[in-house]
């Protein structure tokens, strides 16, 4: 009864060794081997696969169409298995192979980059940024689909998750500075903002209740799925809404916003949070400057 043909993965890793060093000699330096072991051994490779993988006729020895596919094919179960080794030896060393942090709309993601290339200086775990709004942000830890958040303190509270105060956002009123409701006499009263439209951020919960900040039921409004849009819509002056302050410093500045009246500014308090549950080294480590790159601030 004949066998079903073996590919390994030292053949595989022979395959590739002789397309990017070029020929069978160098390939055969590489791996520790003579050129002749090689070339037998991908002779059997052929007869046990019933398969062509080398041209020949030629002076040297090339893929051929057949052979280039289980070479294509093949790197990537070389790159999965180097993956999967290195993620094992990380977990048996307490680091995760991944670790996601969920980020919500008030936070700029961007502050996070010098502490992923520190990080990625001391460990190889894979690191995700997830993008959320209000309520979706605790619902992607409600829900394990992130390993923290930075998230606004919206009055969520569930016993497995674990709060940390980071620091007060201040949310202010702001339009373009040629919309006409800085010439209103009261600006921040409910009858002048329902008379504008309203640009708001959609909560990205799918089954939690959604909410709305700072938007009145009978206001026209426009809503966008990043705070990059909703600010973008009010420079462009499409309408007025509450923004962070720590996002728009620079518009405010050289003019491109403007605060309406006194802005009716509100502190919100920006949380770290997670679950005890797999408290690896990657999570601790990140817990750990997230908390100091805010105070810091």
């Amino acid at each position: 009864m004949r066998r079903d043909p073996q590919l390994t993965l030292d053949a595989l890793r022979t395959l590739d060794a002789i397309d990017r060093r070029g020929s069978f000699a160098a390939a055969a330096e590489e791996l520790s081997k003579v050129p002749s072991a090689l070339s037998y051994s991908i002779q059997k490779l052929e007869e046990e696969l019933d398969l062509l993988l080398f041209d020949r006729s030629g002076h040297r020895a090339l893929l051929t169409p057949i052979g280039r596919l289980i070479l294509e094919r093949g790197r990537e179960i070389l790159h999965a298995t180097e993956e999967m080794i290195s993620d094992a030896r990380a977990m048996a060393d307490g680091w995760e192979p991944e670790v996601t942090i969920g980020v919500e709309a008030l936070f700029e993601e961007e502050r996070l980059f010098p502490l992923i290339s520190k990080f990625e200086k001391v460990s190889g775990t894979r690191v995700k940024l997830q993008s959320s709004v209000l309520s979706g942000t605790w619902e992607l830890l409600e829900q394990d689909k992130v390993d923290l958040v930075i998230a606004s303190d919206i009055g969520i509270r569930l016993a497995e998750i674990q709060t940390r105060f980071l620091y007060n956002e201040t949310i202010m009123y702001c339009a373009a500075p040629t919309h006409p409701i800085h010439q209103m006499e009261n600006p921040l009263a409910e009858e002048s903002l329902t008379q504008f439209r309203a640009i708001a951020v959609a909560d990205s919960a799918i089954t939690r209740p959604k909410r709305e900040v700072r938007l009145f039921d009978k206001q026209p409004r426009l809503t966008v799925s990043s705070i990059s849009l909703k600010i973008n819509a009010l420079v462009k002056g499409i309408g007025i809404g509450s923004v962070p302050i720590s996002r728009v410093h620079d518009l405010l500045d050289n003019g491109s916003l403007k605060v309406i009246g006194d802005g009716a500014p509100q502190q919100v308090a920006m949380q770290l949070a997670w679950k005890n549950q797999h408290m690896g080294k990657a999570k601790q480590w990140f817990m750990r400057a997230i908390t100091d790159l805010c105070q810091e601030s």
